[in-house]
């Protein structure tokens, strides 16, 4: 069960890493329609979902060892 509620919440987490990245994207001048990849995309694309993640399912995990 420990396993299955720190998944959980590691995709919620995702999933809010997913917009934040997103509004980051936008204001970090990201184009709306048709876009160009460029290096800087790796940070609110990649990195910030990614980070969501992982701080959500350590979180998680650390709460439930108690």
């Amino acid at each position: 069960m420990k396993l299955l509620r720190t998944i959980t919440i590691g995709i919620i987490a995702l999933i809010a890493g997913l917009l934040f990245g997103l509004v980051l994207y936008i204001i970090m001048g990201g184009g709306t329609v048709d876009p160009t990849w460029e290096n800087w995309m790796y940070g609110p694309c990649y990195f910030v979902p990614f980070c969501a993640f992982m701080i959500g399912i350590i979180i998680e995990w650390r709460k439930n060892e108690e």
